[in-house]
């Protein structure tokens, strides 16, 4: 199904993308801007095409970084009396996180193998 609508856009474009005839340009002076706006349209598909795929280019040459991420979860459980006489109980939930940051050390290879 959708090859034939594909096939039908394609075929559409290709119907716009002929010339009209010269006798058609004589009766309707509105032809020439319709072709001069097919023309732009055309050259704006091509330059947005283009575009879109010079994006999708730059995006695929991002590279992954992947890092360590330490959480710490804490809890604390109180109560407290109320002015009514009852008690009532809170909890308090915490939670900690860092990101830890990848180091790099630089040696020399003659030490390590002890020339």
């Amino acid at each position: 199904m959708a090859s034939t609508t594909t096939k039908s856009k394609k075929r559409k474009a290709e119907e716009l993308a002929q010339p009209l005839p010269e006798d058609l340009y004589q009766i309707f002076a509105e032809s020439q801007h319709y072709t001069s706006l097919v023309r732009f349209e055309n050259r704006l598909d091509a330059i947005l095409a283009r575009k879109r795929l010079e994006v999708e280019d730059a995006l695929q040459g991002v590279t992954s970084l992947a890092r360590t991420l330490t959480a710490v979860v804490t809890h604390s459980v109180s109560e407290s009396k109320m002015a009514s006489g009852q008690t009532s109980k809170y909890l308090c939930l915490k939670v900690y996180g860092a990101i830890l940051e990848i180091q790099v050390e630089f040696f020399d290879a003659a030490q390590v193998i002890g020339l």
